[in-house]
């Protein structure tokens, strides 16, 4: 279970390398690459981290006392041979941390510089035995602390001090909630506020004292025992919310508490939700989500974890996790330096002041036919800032484009708040379009934003008779007419796709088709033979269909089925049976087609076509 907290803590939430609220900062450790493994903001300039073990010998740590403009690293002397967990510190000289020991009988230990991180100690009277394990130490002022531990004897390791960890004293086991068989704590999964403290458990529960930890209880989170509890916020000794994940099945289960984690609820599920912080002076929480790969995404709950709200959102990659803040506008979180000059930790740089931000910043519709209508695109407009933003107008585009519930304005947006508006586009003309729309706002350093919008307009139009078309393949795939008595190709232009494996001509509206396909399915697009844009008409879900053809099959049926018929007949024959078709290829007369048949007859035969691509 202790290898798992470990594990757990650093799994990876990403975000990305720069945006509207996380700048990422180098901390300057020398093994590299190595993640952030702990972060203390003592105020918006001074700041400790810890690496995690990376290397041999004592471990690294870093600080900052100009809000993370520059970074000092150094090592931590006694550390060589432990894992470090979390730091705490009160000032820019004094700071403390956790290490546990990778073995059964190797016990942690807790390390403490007063020199600003020149010289480390290691403070014997926490955790002097074997097996201890310990998870966090927290400081509530400069002389007293707490440091937690898994059970050791029978119950909970704890520790308290009065003068700084000079010495350390265990908490009697009276004083502390007996522990569940197995049940065990986490590293740096705690949360402190005033004279009280959190811890969750591995066998869904929750400790707290209200007293520095000199007495613990303990409450069920009420999901039972096979639950895991982490990352407890609370924005006052009353009001706080944690995240629950099952320890069998890949599930997780939001918490709210308004009795100070005497009892828990279940809040709306969410499965965007990670590590959780609470954004000191305002009413909020924070989390930040998403693994390496996926998208990554930062969220914001204003209603005590009801509703969350994207706030942030990235594509993949970096790391960033386990937010601590200073203040509304300044916190920090763990990172992964990737060399002495790259990342580490990451700087939420929120303005002080009132900002509008746009996402996306703009929206390319990409190719879509002259007069149809694309789907709606969604805008959302934030007020990053901490002042109430007052958006005087949103103006409208041209032609081309269209906003769907435009906000009425003015429209004033609080810390968050946020306004959304669809946008359309409906080409008018053929060719590259492009618009833009102005969000006028009185954000100080941006009072207008502009949201821009592209596309481009195709007529498919009939292909002309007589020309021969062909399409190159990768890496610049395009339309060629080819004159078969010289050999000359003209290049029409680009089909904007990778590869176009077939071409055919739709006899009645004299189109050109195309075909790209796959293993398992086939991708039908219409060709403009003046551009060479394509427009995806349809999938069908058959695989490597490559030879396609345009039939007319009315003189067929005209002749063989109605015969000696009057010319009214005849007419009527030649309506009913036209079909106009591209063929995939021709199965013989027994075999089954996939998706359907048109058959003709002819004399005592039947020819069964595969209608793969009918219109």
């Amino acid at each position: 279970m202790k290898a798992t907290a470990l594990l757990f803590a650093t799994t990876l939430f990403c975000l990305p390398l720069a945006s509207a609220q996380w700048i990422e900062q180098a901390v300057g450790y020398t093994r590299v690459p190595c993640p952030t493994l702990g972060v203390d903001v003592v105020d918006s300039e001074i700041v400790w981290a810890i690496a995690g073990n990376c290397g041999t010998g004592d471990r690294e740590f870093s600080k900052t006392t100009n809000g993370g403009v520059t970074w000092v690293s150094g090592t931590m002397t006694g550390s060589a041979g432990l894992v470090p967990g979390m730091i705490t510190a009160v000032d820019a000289s004094r700071a403390w941390v956790a290490l546990w020991g990778p073995g059964a009988t190797t016990s942690g230990a807790i390390l403490a510089t007063t020199d600003g991180g020149t010289t480390w100690v290691k403070q014997s009277t926490a955790f002097p035995g074997s097996g201890g394990f310990v998870n966090f130490v927290n400081f509530f002022s400069a002389d007293t602390g707490v440091a937690m531990g898994d059970p050791n004897g029978g119950y909970f390791e704890i520790y308290t001090t009065t003068n700084a960890g000079t010495n350390w004293i265990r908490v009697s086991q009276g004083n502390i909630s007996s522990p569940l068989a197995g049940e065990v704590g986490f590293v740096n999964d705690f949360t402190a506020l005033g004279n009280t403290v959190w811890f969750g458990t591995n066998n869904g529960r929750v400790y707290r004292s209200t007293d520095r930890g000199t007495n613990w209880s303990v409450a069920s989170a009420g999901l039972g025992t096979g639950w895991v509890i982490f990352f407890p916020a609370f924005k006052d000794q009353n009001q706080g919310l944690a995240l629950a994940l099952e320890r069998i099945a890949p599930n997780q289960v939001p918490l709210r508490t308004t009795d100070g984690g005497v009892s828990w609820t279940a809040t709306p599920q969410d499965e965007r939700i990670g590590p959780i912080a609470h954004m000191p002076g305002t009413p909020y929480y924070i989390s930040t989500r998403g693994s390496a790969g996926e998208t990554q995404i930062t969220l914001l709950t204003k209603d005590d974890g009801a509703n969350w709200v994207v706030i942030d959102t990235v594509s993949r990659s970096l790391v960033l996790t386990s937010a601590v803040f200073a203040a509304p506008h300044v916190g920090w979180a763990l990172g992964r330096a990737r060399s002495s000059t790259e990342g580490g930790v990451w700087k939420w740089d929120l303005p002080s002041e009132r900002a509008v931000r746009i996402s996306p910043l703009g929206r390319s519709f990409g190719p879509h036919e002259v007069g149809a209508r694309s789907d709606t695109a969604s805008v959302t407009i934030t007020n990053v800032g901490l002042d109430s933003l007052l958006v005087s107008t949103i103006s409208s585009p041209g032609t081309n484009f269209s906003i769907m519930n435009k906000p009425v304005t003015p429209l004033i947006l609080r810390t968050f708040d946020m306004a959304r508006f669809g946008v359309v586009f409906t080409p008018q003309t053929a060719g590259t379009l492009k618009d833009s729309i102005a969000v006028n706002s009185n954000d100080v350093s941006t009072p207008t934003v502009h949201f821009g919008l592209s596309g481009r307009g195709v007529i498919i139009g009939r292909a002309p008779a007589g020309i021969l078309f062909a399409a190159s393949t990768t890496p610049n795939s395009s339309l060629y007419s080819l004159n078969t008595a010289t050999g000359a190709a003209a290049p029409i232009g680009s089909l904007g796709i990778t590869e176009l494996q077939s071409l055919a001509i739709r006899p009645s509206s004299k189109e050109i088709f195309g075909v790209v396909t796959s293993p398992t399915s086939t991708s039908l697009y219409r060709v403009s033979a003046g551009s060479g844009d394509v427009l995806l008409s349809k999938t069908i879900p058959v695989g490597n269909l490559r030879a396609i053809r345009g039939y007319t099959l009315w003189r067929h049926h005209n002749r063989r089925i109605v015969p000696n018929r009057s010319r009214e007949r005849k007419r009527d024959a030649h309506r009913d049976f036209s079909r106009n078709l591209l063929f995939g290829t021709l199965i013989p007369s027994n075999d089954r087609c996939p998706l359907g048949v048109c058959s003709r007859t002819r004399g005592q035969r039947q020819d069964i076509y595969c209608q793969y691509f009918q219109r």
